[in-house]
C-alpha cells in the first residue's frame, strides 16, 4: 500500500464532487505511545537527553468511494506536552481514493516527569468542516538510559534544497544486541529548537538494514518496529539507515537536528548513547527561493466580436535538476470573464487536483494540488527536474464585455512562498489605432533655392510612407 503524504495548503474555493461517509475513515497511531527521557540526567532548567518526538498517524479511506477533501487536526492534552518547533496542528489530507491511505507526522515536545501522561486527539474533517473520523490515544513518558547498544549515531547527510523541494536527511543507527520481543523507534529529531514549521516531515524510508529481518529496505513511513521472533540481533555493528524527507516550506530557513533511536531490550528502555555528542548534530542548510519560471499567454490575443472563447496557458519551468511540489496555482480572471474548462492537453487536470474551478466561475480561480505524486514522497503538483508543466484552460468572454484590453495574472505557491505574477493581455474589439512604421524613399538633394547664404529657404523632396494598425 503506498501512502499519501500531504503538505499544508491554503484555503480553496471550488471542490470537486466527492462523497464523505461518517466514521468510515480510519485514523491510526503508527508510532510508539511512549516518550523516552533520562531520569539520570538534568531535567530543569536545562533538559538533557531527548525532549521531542515525532508521532505518526495513518489515515485510510474505507468508505468504498472517493472522499471529499479532508483535513487532519491534531491536539495533545497533558501537563508539559505541546506541539514543538512551530509544527502546524492541521494538515491538509486532500481526497483519498477507495482503499487509499495517507501518513502524517507531528513533532511533540514532552516533559521529563515519570510518568507524565497525555492524550492525543486527531480529528478528521471534510471540506464542510464536518467531523468524519476521530482517534484518541493515551501517551506517557518513560524513564530510560543512554546506551551504546541502542542506535549509536553514525554518518549523517543532508542536501541543500529550495522551497518546494525536499531536504533529504540520511541517518545511520548502529545497534548492539537487541533481543526478540522488544521494540525500536527511530527519530530524526529529539531537540525542541528544531524548526518543524520550515521543515515539515513528510516521509521516512529505510534504505539499509542488513541485520534486522523485520526492518526491511523500502519500508516507508514507519518510525516504530516491534522486534518479532527471529528478528533480534546479537553482537555489535548492526546497522539501520533511515532516510527522512522534510518538505522545505520557507525561504532562508535553517535549523539543527539531533536524531536518536530508543526501544526496549531485555526489559530495559534505552536510547542513543551519543545523542548529546556535538558531532551528532546536523545543521540543515538555508533554503533558497524556488528556481521556477512562470509565464502566461492567451490565444487568440485579440477578438473582434463577443461572445467568444479564448484559451489561457500557464507554464511553470523547473530550471533545477531536482523535483518540486507546488501547493496551488492561482489565476485572477478580469470581470466579466468566466471559467469554462481545463483543456485535455493540460498537465494540471481534475485528476491530480484536490480542488479546481468549475463552469462559470469568476474572479480568483484556485487550482489546488496536494494529492500523491508518482514519485515518493512528493505531492502534486509535481514538477520533475529540468522540465515544464502547463495549466491550459478555456475562458468564456460574454457578449456584455465592452471593448478594451483585459489583463489577468497568475501565481504559484509552495509552502509560505508565492511567486511573482505572470500576466497575459487580451484585446476585445478592434485594437487602438497606432503607427507601426514610418518609411522614406526618393529623397532629393538639398536645394538652396538660389540663395546659398540663406538657409531658411532651403528645401528637399521625398516620399514618406506611414503604416497604421487598427
Amino acid at each position: 500500500m503506498k501512502p499519501l503524504l500531504r503538505s499544508i495548503l491554503g484555503a480553496f474555493s471550488i471542490i470537486l464532487v466527492f462523497t464523505t461517509n461518517l466514521s468510515a475513515q480510519t485514523v491510526t497511531l503508527t508510532s510508539s505511545n511512549e516518550f523516552v527521557f533520562d531520569s539520570n540526567k538534568s531535567c530543569l532548567p536545562d533538559f538533557e537527553g531527548p525532549h521531542a518526538s515525532y508521532v505518526s498517524y495513518e489515515i485510510c479511506n474505507t468508505t468504498g468511494s472517493v472522499t471529499a477533501p479532508l483535513t487532519a487536526n491534531f491536539a495533545i492534552t497533558g501537563t508539559g506536552y505541546s506541539l514543538s518547533g512551530g509544527q502546524a496542528a492541521s494538515q491538509y489530507v486532500g481526497s483519498l481514493g477507495i482503499g487509499e491511505c495517507a501518513s502524517f507526522f507531528w513533532l511533540v515536545e514532552y516533559p521529563c516527569d515519570p510518568p507524565a501522561t497525555a492524550v492525543i486527539d486527531v480529528t478528521l474533517t471534510d471540506d464542510m468542516a464536518a467531523v468524519v473520523a476521530t482517534s484518541s490515544d493515551n501517551m506517557t513518558t518513560a524513564s530510560g538510559i543512554s546506551a551504546n547498544a541502542t542506535g549509536i549515531l553514525g554518518t549523517q547527510t543532508i542536501n541543500s534544497p529550495s522551497v518546494g523541494q525536499l531536504s533529504v536527511y540520511d541517518v545511520e543507527y548502529t545497534f548492539g544486541t537487541t533481543a526478540d520481543g522488544g521494540d525500536l523507534s527511530f527519530q530524526p529529531v529529539g531537540n525542541i529548537d528544531f524548526d518543524a514549521s520550515c521543515f515539515q516531515l513528510v516521509g521516512v524510508e529505510i534504505i539499509s538494514s542488513p541485520d534486522f529481518s523485520c526492518i526491511s529496505v523500502g519500508d516507508q513511513d514507519q518510525l516504530y518496529y516491534q522486534i518479532t521472533a527471529g528478528c533480534g540481533v546479537s553482537g555489535s555493528g548492526n546497522i539501520v539507515t533511515a532516510r527522512y524527507f522534510f518538505r522545505s516550506n520557507c525561504v532562508g530557513g535553517t535549523t539543527n537536528a539531533q536524531p536518536y533511536a530508543y526501544g526496549t531490550s531485555g526489559g530495559q528502555l534505552k536510547y542513543t548513547g551519543n545523542f548529546e555528542d556535538g558531532t551528532s548534530v546536523t545543521s540543515f542548510p538555508p533554503t533558497a527561493a524556488p528556481t521556477l519560471n512562470i509565464t502566461k499567454s492567451v490565444s487568440p490575443t485579440n477578438i473582434l466580436t463577443v461572445p467568444a472563447t479564448v484559451t489561457y496557458t500557464i507554464s511553470i519551468e523547473n530550471t533545477s535538476t531536482s523535483p518540486y511540489s507546488l501547493d496551488q496555482i492561482t489565476d485572477v480572471l478580469p470581470a466579466p470573464f468566466t471559467f469554462n474548462s481545463i483543456d485535455g492537453t493540460s498537465d494540471i487536470t481534475t485528476a491530480n487536483s484536490s480542488s479546481a474551478p468549475t463552469l462559470s466561475d469568476t474572479g480568483t480561480l484556485s487550482f489546488v494540488g496536494g494529492l500523491d505524486a508518482a514519485t515518493y514522497p512528493y505531492t502534486e503538483y509535481f514538477i520533475p527536474g529540468s522540465s515544464t508543466v502547463q495549466l491550459i484552460y478555456s475562458v468564456d468572454v460574454p457578449g456584455t464585455t465592452v471593448n478594451g484590453v483585459y489583463t489577468n495574472s497568475a501565481t504559484y505557491s509552495t509552502g509560505t512562498f508565492t511567486s511573482a505574477s505572470a500576466t497575459a493581455d487580451l484585446t476585445v474589439g478592434p485594437p487602438p489605432c497606432s503607427i507601426t512604421a514610418i518609411g522614406t524613399s526618393n529623397l532629393s538633394a538639398c536645394n538652396d533655392n538660389g540663395t546659398p547664404a540663406n538657409s531658411a529657404d532651403d528645401f528637399f523632396t521625398a516620399d514618406v510612407t506611414v503604416t497604421f494598425a487598427n
